[in-house]
């Protein structure tokens, strides 16, 4: 029976159309997987343009961005649907929801297109070493918790609603979150990044870069994968209604956090930490643009580069031939000089990392 589960899902997951067609034969969380796939494939189609023109390459890119903004809202307003899939809304229209708007790429890609319009920021040498005013770095992290705030607690009309109300749909404030919500809040995360990366965070760089959370970073991935497949495994277990309040949520959501942390540190350390070498390994592209004047080749097995050229890139690329000599004067026997210390220094290597160069960042 496993067996079976295990096939269906790779064969669904492995088409990256989950989100599409035979969304119920795929875990509830897989879409995800689907749509970056999907917009990793476009991506090509917002980037050339820049390539051959940047002013119309962004104003295409702006356009798209505004469409991936205008889409969700006309579907909403068409069909009269939520702002998000609410708990108070009936199960058709929850569904309807998910089909139209919750699952699909062009409803999706709003946050998406916020990190690719950091990341252009980033490219450009300009922007990436501007100095922002500490006044502005103020009030943007204002603007962005404010705003991120709103988008949290701005469905409590929505999710609040008492026994003896009826639940109320507007479908202005439905369609203008529902086409909102995703972007901005992809913004706000830009934002963070931003700052960060261009070292304008001050105490948010500081703080975001303490040591101690790269554990945690490094189960965000194997968490996401396990919290939906704990919360199912709850509910199938439950054999009455439960009534629902405040404390009981706390204790579930604590047992879910914990059973789903004890299972990512499982994932984490038996695959994804053993698959992350030889992963690493395959990864032989230099940094672009490539470093040729410092190419630095390794004739012998046992030498290793000193740590002040850390950090290194394995290149495949082939060994020069070994360097030949003009036979000395016989009247002017020197020696010659070994190789400086700084750039070899004995350590143990395998003996297939010799065809390869080590390349100085």
């Amino acid at each position: 029976m496993l067996w079976i589960i295990v096939s269906v899902q790779y064969e669904v997951a492995t088409d990256y159309i989950t989100n599409t067609v035979d969304a119920l034969r795929c875990l509830d969380h897989c879409w995800y997987t689907a749509v970056d796939m999907q917009l990793l494939l476009i991506l090509p189609l917002l980037l050339l343009p820049l390539g051959l023109h940047r002013v119309a390459g962004l104003c295409w890119l702006g356009a798209v961005s505004l469409g991936s903004i205008l889409t969700p809202m006309s579907i909403i307003l068409v069909h009269d649907l939520p702002p998000v899939p609410l708990h108070v809304m009936s199960e058709s229209k929850k569904f309807e929801y998910m089909w139209r708007v919750y699952l699909t790429p062009w409803c999706r890609a709003g946050p998406w297109l916020a990190g690719v319009w950091t990341a252009l920021a980033l490219y450009d040498r300009a922007l990436a070493k501007v100095k922002i005013p500490k006044l502005a770095v103020f009030l943007g992290y204002l603007a962005a918790i404010s705003l991120g705030l709103g988008l949290v607690l701005g469905l409590y009309p929505y999710n609040h609603v008492m026994p003896d109300k009826s639940y109320v749909d507007n479908p202005a404030m439905s369609a203008a979150y529902g086409a909102l919500a995703r972007p901005v809040w992809g913004l706000c995360v830009a934002w963070v990044v931003f700052t960060c990366h261009t070292g304008n965070a001050g105490v948010v760089n500081k703080v975001l870069s303490y040591p101690g959370w790269r554990p945690l970073g490094r189960l965000t991935f194997t968490m996401y994968l396990t919290v939906p497949l704990v919360q199912l495994w709850w509910s199938s277990v439950q054999f009455q209604p439960v009534y629902y309040n405040y404390l009981e949520k706390l204790f579930q959501s604590a047992g879910v956090a914990f059973i789903a942390g004890v299972v990512a540190i499982l994932l984490s350390c038996l695959v994804e930490l053993p698959l992350r070498t030889p992963s690493l390994l395959l990864i032989l592209t230099p940094p672009y643009p490539s470093p040729l004047p410092h190419l630095i080749p390794l004739p012998l097995p046992h030498l290793l580069p000193s740590p002040s050229l850390s950090p290194t890139y394995l290149l495949p690329l082939p060994l020069p031939p070994p360097p030949t000599y003009s036979p000395p004067s016989p009247h002017l026997l020197l020696p010659l000089p070994p190789p400086p210390s700084s750039f070899y220094s004995p350590s143990p290597l395998p003996f297939w990392i010799s065809p390869f160069v080590i390349a100085r960042t």
